[in-house]
């Protein structure tokens, strides 16, 4: 699941350290984690700043574009090594939920994996 742009220290600064899945607060990354939890136990989040983490791994407030990650060797080299340490490689199917630029960072940090990175769009939120 890709990161977002707005987080939780916008509304609260104080917040330090936060759960990857709950430092991104629009209603569209909401949608997207409440359709992850739906599917898997286990999902990640692929962050412009910390790469291919837990849901649960703790996250400080940042700012870092798609555009800056995939220019940075670092980072890219990051990303393909968490790729290979959450068994990407091995996977059968990776689902990119909902970003265009979340799917082509993957597919090139890793490519031997770009042949089964498809992206998918959640259904519309439920009304509770």
């Amino acid at each position: 699941m890709p990161c977002d742009t707005e987080k939780v220290w916008k509304s609260r600064p104080d917040a330090g350290f936060v759960p990857a899945r709950d430092a991104y607060t629009t209603r569209r990354f909401l949608r997207w984690r409440e359709y992850a939890d739906e599917l898997s136990a286990g999902w990640l989040v692929l962050s412009t700043k910390y790469g291919l983490i837990t849901s649960e791994s703790l996250i400080e407030e940042y700012e870092a574009t798609p555009a800056r990650a995939r220019r940075d060797p670092a980072y890219m080299r990051m990303l393909r090594s968490q790729a290979r340490e959450h068994g990407l490689p091995e996977a059968s199917a990776i689902l990119v939920l909902d970003r265009e630029w979340a799917l082509r960072l993957l597919s090139e940090a890793v490519p031997e994996i770009a042949d089964r990175v498809k992206l998918r769009y959640p259904p519309a939120a439920r009304s509770r």
